[in-house]
């Protein structure tokens, strides 16, 4: 497992090419923020932050780790918001 798309597909039971339809407003956060359903989801690299917004105007989370052990051997963490 090298990158946090195949991470969050791996924990979602999905193939990693599949997020793709659900990128939340690519590009207007500091990485990656996909929807299922009405939660929110992202994967970030041990020591990373959770992602933000790039403008001061647009949606912040209340990001909460979800734990997953197979992921966190990989160094990733998992992180749910629900609006």
């Amino acid at each position: 497992m090298k990158t946090s798309k195949e991470a969050l597909a791996t924990h979602l039971g999905w193939d990693y090419k599949d997020l793709a339809d659900y990128n939340y407003q690519p590009g207007r956060f500091t990485s990656s923020v996909y929807t299922v359903g009405s939660d929110y989801y992202c994967c970030v690299k041990s020591g990373q932050s959770v992602p933000q917004p790039k403008s001061k105007n647009r949606d912040h989370f209340k990001w909460v780790e979800i734990a997953d052990n197979y992921c966190n051997k990989y160094g990733f963490r998992i992180y749910k918001a629900t609006p």
